[in-house]
């Protein structure tokens, strides 16, 4: 029989067998040492499970199954986990040695806090650091900024209350990518997020992470979806916003979408590819980054004026 663990960790894998190994000695590793681990591989092909199951460790809870999708998946392994606090991790990056331990002991410190996230540094596809990336803190500037820009904590830095995911229905299934944004937005205005300022994990900055991490690659299709579902929930009165602000973007979103002309969408197509490029080139595939590029370029000619700053804010630690 299981035992109850004070903290699940959630880790979906599909062909993730690259960097998995990795990935999963960062959690076995842990400094903190109550949990346990629940690795879903999701019909991968390649070498993955081959790799989990060369770990030998008694908090491993291995799970395979047929393709599902992500979002599924993660929705599985919280049926499935006993903890008291979920921690994500993604299979191609690192958690910091002492994350669950600072993360425990924040949230068991602040009980209003039902979302806890952290810092990161990007590396690329051969673990060399690239930048440092430190996220908004408070509540009251990560919901601001999840409205005006979009996610504001890194899916594989979360540890939240599982409790307080539930009650909200836990992951929307409607969403296959985005599905983090979409739940922080239900969050936001019936709990508090927040972040760490600690760094607590090296976030792969692949190609994997900016075509299909909806961290990265969160579309206006996809971001507009996350809050036509928040707008409809409140108005069935589902959810209570813990101010007017909430409602008031709401309708000021939808009015902006509604105008959203095709010079933006080219410009948001010219950004997506623009950071593909970025990936080619810190990752050494220069063919890649001059393809990528020059398809931005083509798609929006004015991005050229973005590339200096661009190529300034990617240097290297």
């Amino acid at each position: 029989m299981r035992r109850i663990s004070f903290v699940s960790v959630i880790m979906p894998v599909y062909n993730g067998a690259q960097y998995l190994r990795e990935a999963i000695k960062s959690i076995l590793n842990q400094t903190f040492h109550d949990f346990e681990f629940i690795i879903i591989n999701d019909g991968s092909t390649d070498a993955s499970q081959e790799i989990i199951d060369s770990f030998n460790d008694s908090r491993l809870v291995v799970i395979q199954q047929k393709n599902m999708g992500l979002t599924k998946s993660l929705n599985k392994g919280l049926k499935i986990a006993s903890g008291e606090y979920i921690a994500r991790q993604d299979a191609d990056d690192i958690s910091f040695p002492d994350r669950f331990e600072k993360q425990v002991a924040y949230l068991d410190a602040h009980p209003e806090v039902a979302v806890l996230g952290g810092a990161i540094i990007r590396i690329d596809e051969k673990g060399n650091p690239l930048n440092k990336f430190v996220f908004p803190q408070s509540h009251e500037k990560i919901t601001k900024k999840l409205y005006e820009n979009g996610n504001q904590i890194v899916h594989s830095t979360v540890m939240f209350r599982k409790q307080q995911i539930n009650s909200l229905g836990n992951y929307n299934e409607i969403f296959e990518k985005s599905q983090d944004y979409e739940l922080w937005l239900r969050v936001s205005h019936k709990s508090r997020l927040h972040n760490l300022s600690d760094v607590l994990a090296y976030y792969r900055f692949s190609l994997g992470s900016v075509t299909e991490s909806g961290t990265e690659s969160e579309s206006l299709k996809y971001r507009h979806l996350a809050l036509k579902v928040a707008i409809q929930q409140k108005k069935r009165g589902i959810y209570l916003p813990n101010s007017p602000y909430w409602e008031d973007f709401l309708v000021d979103f939808e009015k902006w979408y509604k105008t959203v002309s095709k010079d933006d969408e080219r410009r948001f197509k010219a950004n997506q590819m623009l950071k593909l490029s970025q990936v080619g080139l810190v990752n050494g595939h220069y063919f890649h980054a001059i393809q990528f590029l020059l398809r931005s370029i083509c798609a929006f000619p004015r991005i050229l004026n973005s590339i200096p700053k661009r190529i300034i804010q990617h240097l290297r630690l």
